[in-house]
């Protein structure tokens, strides 16, 4: 060209050649937008992925474009970066609106019969998943954000940090709406096992294609939170409340007692201090919680608001109100510790000094009362079959509670 050209026309002549083509990339681009944005209106966000490969692509030639187009017109240095920004500020806007999608999202009205993953689920999974690939790209369109914080030292790691906190953000909004969709259930039950199954995907989801890493960037605990939430909905899937507290006691107290043995709770407290006491805190919450399931054997003895002087006729004998009231006492607690008993012989403590405690501490709830109760009736004559009443001494009792935890009794 330095031949046919005289040098000082030599950018003027080349502004020209190029003008065309820089048009032609700069409508590309603008279709490209233009359809992203329509598809991002309808809410299909997996259309903002055809804009992440073509900012990448941009974004990494934009320093040889620069070298380029030196000393060209204003008009065609500004093409590139104008169509940059354009694409990075739609981008940016759509990552806040699927935030707000997934946060606020209405349908409760098309809830999986069956309890299964909700779409909602999946299609933040996959799109969160496809994100990973484009952390430049992802971190500039959030960094446009007026609440974005760029954290300081290494780039990269600050960008990872940022796309990080996104999908923290999207994941914690989807947390809070699934537990809203699993309430629109009438029952209790299948609601839980949406939950299971939801978190269930959404952890295996995260750990399968190595994004729980990433999000790792910004909540160190997020692994640990999911497979806690798994847990106690799979406590509340049973039926049985108190079965559900046996779940969640032996679960806790195999892990403890692991991790005691063989010195990994050394390893684990160097990052969490308080995991030690914070296991024992929850074995000792479901010990009450289970400890509740003798209430209703508890109550038909406990006297605590009667008057000790019992009722009796002129003739020295008890009223019949009186009898009749330490029949209904002494059979109830036969008719609830029996149904107890049915029950709770078929739950499995694995554990033998967890069964065994648990045994001791059923005892002490209920030997003492029961016997403070026996003693104070059982002599009174409130009946002429004290055998068909008093079905049980204490020490029966204690050998009956002996023989829970043991489906052979």
């Amino acid at each position: 060209m330095s031949s046919i050209i005289p040098y000082e026309h030599h950018r003027k002549t080349f502004d020209k050649i190029i003008d065309r083509s820089m048009d032609m990339v700069a409508q590309d681009g603008q279709n490209i937008n233009a359809n992203a944005k329509r598809a991002i209106g309808k809410h299909e966000f997996s259309a903002l992925l055809s804009i992440f490969p073509v900012l990448k692509h941009l974004n990494a030639c934009k320093a040889e474009f620069d070298e380029q187009l030196t000393g060209t017109a204003p008009s065609t240095r500004h093409k590139l970066p104008d169509l940059m920004r354009t694409l990075q500020q739609t981008g940016s806007n759509a990552l806040d609106e699927f935030f707000e999608i997934v946060k606020n999202d209405p349908d409760k009205s098309n809830m999986p019969k069956d309890g299964t993953v909700h779409e909602l689920t999946s299609n933040a999974v996959i799109f969160l998943e496809n994100l990973q690939e484009f952390i430049d790209t992802t971190s500039s369109m959030l960094s446009t954000q007026k609440d974005a914080i760029l954290s300081r030292g290494n780039e990269d790691t600050a960008k990872k940090k940022l796309v990080a906190a996104y999908i923290a953000k999207v994941l914690g909004a989807l947390g809070l709406n699934l537990d809203q969709k699993a309430k629109t259930y009438n029952d209790q039950y299948l609601g839980a096992i949406f939950l299971l199954n939801n978190y269930h995907y959404l952890l295996k989801s995260l750990q399968r294609s190595g994004l729980i890493q990433l999000v790792m960037c910004s909540n160190p605990d997020v692994e640990s939170h999911y497979e806690q939430i798994i847990k106690d909905q799979k406590a509340k899937t049973y039926n049985d409340q108190y079965l559900g507290a046996i779940f969640l006691l032996n679960n806790y107290h195999y892990l403890l007692k692991s991790l005691q043995r063989s010195g990994l709770i050394q390893l684990v407290m160097c990052s969490n201090p308080d995991v030690e006491s914070h296991y024992e805190q929850i074995i000792k919450d479901q010990k009450v919680e289970y400890t509740k399931s003798w209430s209703r054997v508890i109550t038909q003895i406990h006297e605590a608001n009667r008057p000790y002087v019992l009722e009796r006729d002129a003739g020295g004998k008890l009223k019949d109100r009186e009898r009749q009231h330490i029949k209904d006492k002494f059979k109830g607690f036969n008719t609830e510790l029996e149904d107890l008993f049915k029950v709770q012989k078929c739950y499995a403590v694995p554990d033998e000094q967890l069964r065994a405690m648990l045994r001791e501490e059923n005892k002490v709830t209920v030997i003492n009362a029961y016997r403070t109760f026996m003693e104070r009736y059982s002599g009174t004559n409130f009946t002429k079959n004290p055998e068909k009443y008093i079905k049980y001494q204490p020490e029966q009792v204690g050998g009956m509670i002996d023989r829970f935890f043991d489906v052979t009794a």
